[in-house]
């Protein structure tokens, strides 16, 4: 019984489990993305944490953690692309615009003499910083940084206050809900029953558990 299921198991997250033993994975693998594990180690509750239940040997270990830490770079890469790739349309749409309005600027500055009186003077000094780029860390250097940061805590409250903008970025795309998709779907309506508006004061762990447990009935 306990070999059938894990057999059974094992074909039904194949991808997962070929990635666990470090083997190659098939497009046709059921779970085969990668986005699994890119999820997985963007969760400050788990992190790396979990290898170390994994038994893997020193080795085995450090290639893990390799091969889940250049996911994530290479996530980070795909959102630098998209973004560098719509940034040509978006300069040429603002330059063309700016252009009409530059002769309607000029000849209101012109009229204008004296500045308007503001409230927040500082506002003008603000709008003209430009982010120093030394600021700006490196995909990499932001991975090192959340995986030292030995803060453990909620998930959604530790990205919602996280600096660190490139894995914040993956964070957003990564884990955004397809809310067309059929599975996604009847999560919406289990967690509707769960949380019915007689029972709204449920702290947001044993919602998220419930609806977890309520999906995953047939496997437990």
């Amino acid at each position: 019984m306990c070999i059938q299921l894990e057999q059974s198991i094992c074909r039904r997250f194949a991808g997962i489990v070929k990635r666990l033993h470090q083997q190659s994975v098939n497009t046709n693998d059921r779970f085969s993305d990668h986005i699994y594990f890119v999820c997985t180690f963007l969760d400050p509750e788990f992190k790396l944490y979990w290898l170390s239940q994994m038994k893997y040997s020193p080795a085995c270990e450090s290639k893990m953690k390799e091969s889940l830490i250049q996911m994530v770079l290479d996530e980070c890469d795909y959102g630098q692309n998209r973004s560098s790739n719509n940034l040509p349309e978006t300069l040429s749409s603002f330059s063309s615009r700016s252009i009409d309005m530059n002769d309607s600027v000029v000849q209101s500055t012109r009229t204008t003499t004296n500045k308007k009186r503001k409230l927040f003077q500082y506002d003008d000094d603000s709008n003209g910083c430009n982010v120093s780029p030394n600021s700006l860390k490196s995909p990499m250097n932001e991975i090192n940084a959340y995986l030292n940061d030995p803060l453990r805590c909620n998930f959604s409250l530790y990205w919602k206050n996280s600096q660190l903008h490139a894995l914040k970025n993956v964070v957003k795309r990564v884990y955004s809900i397809q809310a067309t998709s059929a599975p996604i779907e009847r999560v919406f309506s289990r967690a509707g029953i769960i949380m019915s508006p007689r029972r709204t004061s449920m702290r947001e762990e044993v919602f998220r558990n419930l609806v977890f447990l309520r999906m995953n009935e047939s496997l437990i």
